[in-house]
C-alpha cells in the first residue's frame, strides 16, 4: 500500500509540475512579468540578497528559479561561475539573449529533477521555496533542501527570500505557516 501512495504522490507532483512549467512559459511571454526592473520593493528583494552574499566570493553560485536573470547577473560581483536555472522557457530564452557573460550559464528545467555536475558554494532561491510544498506538507520542501545542502561546499551557503504577508497570502496554507 505504501508503495501505491508512492505512486500516486509521484503521478501527483509531475502533473503539478507540468502546470508550473505551462503557467511559468505562459506569464514570461510578457517582457518582466513582475516588474523587476521597476519596482521599489523588488529591486529591494535584489539587493538584499546581494548584501548577505556580499561578506565573501564564491566559485559556483545556482540560482533557482532566475527568471529572465536580472539577479543572476548581479551575482557575477561576488561569483566566479553562476548557473540560473528556471522551469520556463520563454524566461530563459530571455535572459540568454539579454546576456552574453560567458561565466553565467541558463539552464531551463526544473530544480527537483535537476542533478549538478559540480558542488556550488552558493545557492539562491528567491520566491521558489513555496512551489515545493506540495500537497499541504513540508516534506517536499525537506526533501528538496536536503538535497541542495548536499550539493554545497562544507563552507557553502544557501540564502532563501520568499515573501508572504496576509494580504497577499490570506489563505494559503504554507504562506500562513511561515508568518507563524
Amino acid at each position: 500500500m505504501k508503495n501505491l501512495n508512492n505512486i500516486l504522490t509521484f503521478i501527483r507532483l509531475k502533473i503539478h509540475y507540468r502546470h508550473r512549467k505551462v503557467f511559468f512559459n505562459k506569464l514570461f511571454k510578457q517582457e518582466d512579468p513582475y516588474k523587476t526592473q521597476n519596482r521599489d520593493f523588488e529591486q529591494a528583494k535584489l539587493s538584499s540578497i546581494l548584501e548577505v552574499i556580499k561578506d565573501r566570493q564564491y566559485e559556483n553560485a545556482l540560482e533557482i528559479g532566475c527568471g529572465e536573470g536580472f539577479l543572476t547577473v548581479q551575482l557575477l560581483k561576488y561569483c566566479k561561475n553562476v548557473i540560473g536555472m528556471d522551469i520556463a522557457q520563454t524566461a530563459i530564452q530571455r535572459a540568454k539573449k539579454q546576456c552574453k557573460e560567458e561565466s553565467i550559464v541558463f539552464k531551463c528545467g526544473n530544480i527537483v529533477d535537476y542533478t549538478p555536475d559540480k558542488i556550488f558554494n552558493l545557492i539562491v532561491a528567491v520566491d521558489v521555496c513555496y512551489y515545493l510544498a506540495q500537497e499541504h506538507s513540508w516534506r517536499h520542501i525537506e526533501e528538496e533542501f536536503s538535497k541542495w545542502v548536499d550539493w554545497l561546499d562544507v563552507k557553502g551557503r544557501i540564502v532563501l527570500l520568499n515573501c508572504f504577508n496576509e494580504k497577499s497570502h490570506p489563505k494559503d496554507w504554507l504562506g500562513k505557516h511561515i508568518m507563524e
